[in-house]
């Protein structure tokens, strides 16, 4: 079995264009960790990395294939693409950018160890989720479009959320607050500058424990693996800050019941994703919501692994790989905004 781990920040996508340091640090991270995995699931790696990055060491076995400028990407990734079984895609959707290799993975006949291009392009508009959720009675705040110049206020809801339409992570996230702390008055005038388009979208804010689950797609098959608790930073912009793992067993289970429903509501999610959720107060989790489906590896990964006793990447290419977890308590296991594990059981 041989697959292809691509990353697109580092791994040539962005050859001779300006790479944000935080996602080069977050693909590095998600990256080095996936390749791992994968060779210690007994499976032949293939890799791109961009010369621009530097150079990359201690991956072991994995075939590290250097791309040294733009005008030869293309060529090579499809080559490596189409000579592999199988591949999976590390990339932001915004821009379409991984809606853009779901596409091409469909087109070249590759199995793709991810999404679908349909279910990428519903995930990556906040909007358009949202509404998607709500419509299958998925439990979601409540969400509305706003354009550059417009003035967001906190109203009845007491709180909003602004950001990007078509964002990543907590990029320009803001928190419009009654009293003033989003903004004079408790308003905010919404920015511009946007590469798609400008197009913002406001949801109302809800109070609780932000939490990430992991969850394995393969049809109708689902594997919920361990939910964790993302650290937010931030009053007026928030910041992510990573993230700590497990969940407390409470929580976790609401959790997992949020996750399932999610990527129930949106067909075509397949490989590893993402659900970003909020759980509230009430124990009963009358007040739990679902904030994002993220259709891709995300940071929360390189935890994860430090707490299965199993391979998450084997399970990827194989769901019959049975997956468990190590006996700990809540927050053994810490990791940063750049996937550093700072705190926790060793791998």
């Amino acid at each position: 079995m041989r697959v292809l781990v691509y990353e697109h920040v580092c791994g040539g996508g962005m050859c001779g264009r300006e790479r944000p340091g935080g996602l080069v640090a977050q693909g590095m991270g998600m990256w080095r960790a996936l390749v791992e995995d994968f060779l210690a699931a007994g499976v032949e790696v293939v890799t791109t990395v961009d010369v621009g990055v530097g150079p990359v060491e201690g991956l072991g076995g994995a075939e590290v294939v250097e791309v040294r400028g733009a005008a030869e990407f293309d060529g090579v990734i499809e080559r490596l693409a189409r000579g592999a079984d199988a591949a999976v895609v590390i990339a932001p959707e915004i821009d379409g950018v991984l809606e853009g290799w779901a596409v091409r993975l469909e087109r070249w006949g590759v199995r793709s160890l991810g999404c679908g291009a349909g279910a990428v392009g519903l995930c990556a508009d906040k909007l358009g989720l949202a509404e998607r959720l709500a419509e299958r009675g998925v439990a979601t705040p409540r969400a509305w479009a706003v354009e550059a110049g417009e003035v967001v206020s906190a109203g009845e809801a007491g709180a909003v959320v602004v950001k990007p339409r078509y964002g990543v992570g907590c990029e320009s996230v803001f928190v419009v607050r009654a009293g003033g702390l989003g903004g004079a008055g408790g308003a905010l005038t919404v920015g511009d500058g946007l590469e798609a388009g400008g197009k913002w979208v406001a949801q109302d804010y809800v109070e609780g424990v932000a939490a990430s689950v992991g969850v394995l797609v393969d049809g109708d098959r689902v594997t919920v693996l361990a939910a964790g608790e993302q650290v937010i930073e931030g009053d007026r912009e928030l910041r992510y800050a990573g993230g700590r793992l497990p969940l407390g067993g409470g929580l976790a289970r609401r959790a997992e019941v949020l996750a399932r429903a999610a990527v129930g509501a949106v067909e075509g999610l397949g490989g590893y994703v993402g659900v970003d959720v909020v759980l509230g107060a009430c124990g009963g989790g009358e007040d739990d919501y679902v904030i994002e489906i993220n259709p891709r590896l995300t940071v929360s990964y390189v935890g994860l692994r430090r707490l299965c006793v199993g391979n998450i990447a084997g399970a990827m290419l194989d769901p019959g790989v049975r997956l468990g977890w190590r006996e700990c308590g809540p927050g053994a296991v810490a990791y940063d905004a750049a996937g550093r594990v700072v705190e926790g059981v060793r791998h």
